[in-house]
């Protein structure tokens, strides 16, 4: 929504006596190029082509004008995004993570912000548990995390090797002519995206997994209790797939997952029992066990819609909509297991999950898309 007292933009028309030789941005439009029609750009261009190109930017510069005005008229409807690029739009996402991850810093948290070498290559890591802060954490050291690392690094090569032999991998139209790194890429950009809209709607801890966890675990993020009462305590853990044809064998995974009583989540967070440090520190590095796991799918569309759009803070009529299918999948594959999980531990983190998820189904029934 635009704000009605933000100040209108000023236009001026371009006058061919007075074109700015040089680049730059453009007064007229925030974050537009100036266009430039000097004869430094067109050196031959005939006068009528040069006042042609110049008219073209006045029209361009006419309807950013009249959909501003349209918002105006109308604030509650929000005008049509622009459409991003690929590149454009991973460079948008890691920008959202890294302001997540600066916020979860500041509560305490193990994460890492930015770039990081792993090996040879540089990769975002941005809202991911920072390995790092693990190395004097009790029960790990520099070598469990350096000999971790490693073996992450190499999972992550053997990955990118089998994909480049596929031909395709959980294709959808939209995904047949993507090469493997991109498809990678859109994987990471549903995993940092599922981590921003859960985030938004769970009023708990939700991480991106270690690389390690990554690798070695198959999780993509995990949850936990942010609660006063029951801080740091383990929920869930969530393993992240782009669109429909894959999504029934990854539930089937899962499912057997815990039928074998859950998963690893290594570089975790557990609460701190220490009574000397506890009231100064409520959450821990720490590895957790038989941590349940469900399967969370993003269809490309909603990557793409996501990636555009997501804000902080308000809650949008798309993302309540899907949201809701996601807890309700979500219920299904409680529903589906529940009874066949038979290792304690793992079945009262599956219970506590539950009564949160219905909780959450309930609110967003009821729920108005203005409503934060």
């Amino acid at each position: 929504m635009i704000n009605q007292e933000s100040r209108e933009p000023q236009f001026e028309d371009i006058n061919p006596e007075q074109v700015r030789p040089e680049g730059g941005l453009s007064r007229d439009i925030p974050g537009e190029p100036q266009p430039d029609f000097g004869p430094k750009t067109l050196p031959n261009a005939k006068e009528a082509e040069r006042l042609a190109e110049i008219a073209k930017w006045n029209t361009r510069k006419e309807a950013i004008l009249k959909n501003y005005k349209d918002a105006i008229k109308n604030p509650e409807e929000k005008p049509k995004s622009k459409e991003l690029t690929f590149e454009q739009r991973t460079a948008r996402i890691n920008k959202l993570m890294d302001i997540y991850a600066e916020e979860k810093i500041k509560q305490g948290l193990p994460v890492a912000k930015g770039i990081a070498k792993t090996g040879k290559e540089l990769r975002f890591v941005g809202g991911r548990i920072n390995m790092n802060e693990y190395r004097n954490a009790i029960g790990f050291g520099r070598y469990v995390v350096g000999a971790d690392t490693a073996e992450a690094i190499r999972c992550a090569r053997s990955a990118s090797k089998k994909d480049k032999k596929r031909s395709t991998i959980n294709q959808t139209p939209q995904k047949d002519t993507m090469i493997p790194s991109e498809l990678q890429e859109l994987s990471s950009q549903a995993e940092k995206l599922a981590v921003l809209l859960f985030a938004k709607f769970f009023d708990d801890f939700i991480i991106n997994t270690s690389i390690y966890d990554d690798a070695a675990n198959h999780t993509d993020l995990f949850m936990v209790d942010g609660s006063k009462e029951s801080i740091g305590i383990p929920l869930m853990a969530f393993d992240v797939v782009v669109g429909e044809n894959n999504f029934a064998d990854k539930r089937s995974k899962v499912k057997g997952i815990n039928t074998k009583g859950g998963t690893a989540v290594k570089y975790g967070l557990v609460p701190n029992t220490n009574p000397l440090t506890k009231a100064n520190k409520k959450i821990i590095q720490g590895s957790i066990y038989n941590m349940p796991v469900l399967a969370v799918c993003l269809s490309h569309e909603a990557v793409k819609e996501l990636g555009n759009n997501f804000e902080f803070g308000k809650k949008t009529p798309f993302e309540i909509r899907k949201m809701k299918d996601i807890c309700n999948d979500l219920l299904a594959q409680i529903n589906n297991s529940k009874n066949e999980v038979k290792n304690a531990s793992c079945s009262q983190k599956l219970e506590a999950f539950e009564a949160r998820l219905r909780s959450l189904i309930l609110k967003l029934e009821t729920q108005e898309p203005s409503v934060k």
